[in-house]
């Protein structure tokens, strides 16, 4: 996961020190190169998003190719008669506090260790059949990691509204001050 940049730490630190325009100027170069680091972080995981869901796409193709059409479908999946059951996975959201910037960040809590002697887990993949081709458990694992980037993404997106703060903060600031000659 990506760590908030140290630079926004310092910027939170000094933002009221700084009494030069070049100072100002200074920072906010620094922050809208950690902006552009993030948005370029943003995409490859956006990227890595797009990838995972075709792969994940092309197995439960092929799952469903193999076991048939109706082996693999809509019919397996749970319905309001279904008994409850718990997630596999969960998200927990988290207040991370440095120094003066305080932000969420979002974790993937896996729950498969919890789960193993509760009656209500059960493996998704059970729906399908014991004997489910190898396809479909690709299939999982890649969905699986989707989740994973979706969450890793979430955190960047924070990271780059406090970076986007900070700058127009730092706009602000640079208007106050009185220009240099």
């Amino acid at each position: 996961m990506c760590q908030v940049s140290s630079f926004i730490k310092y910027t939170n630190e000094c933002i009221t020190k700084m009494e030069s325009r070049h100072d100002v100027c200074v920072a906010l170069d620094k922050l809208l190169i950690d902006m552009l680091s993030l948005m370029e972080q943003k995409i490859q995981v956006q990227v890595n998003v797009e990838n995972s869901t075709k792969n994940g796409s092309i197995h439960l193709a092929k799952a469903r190719y193999i076991m048939g059409q109706s082996s693999v479908s809509s019919i397996q999946l749970p319905t309001e008669n279904t008994p409850e059951f718990t997630a596999l996975a969960k998200v927990q959201k988290d207040q991370v506090q440095n120094d003066s910037l305080k932000f969420d960040q979002y974790n993937l809590v896996d729950k498969d260790k919890d789960n193993e002697n509760n009656p209500s887990s059960i493996n998704p993949i059970k729906w399908f059949g014991v004997l489910v081709p190898q396809n479909l458990h690709r299939a999982q694992s890649m969905f699986g990691k989707v989740l994973e980037y979706i969450i890793e993404s979430l955190n960047i997106e924070k990271q780059l509204q406090e970076t986007c703060y900070q700058i127009s903060k730092l706009k602000s600031l640079k208007e106050k001050l009185t220009p240099e000659e």
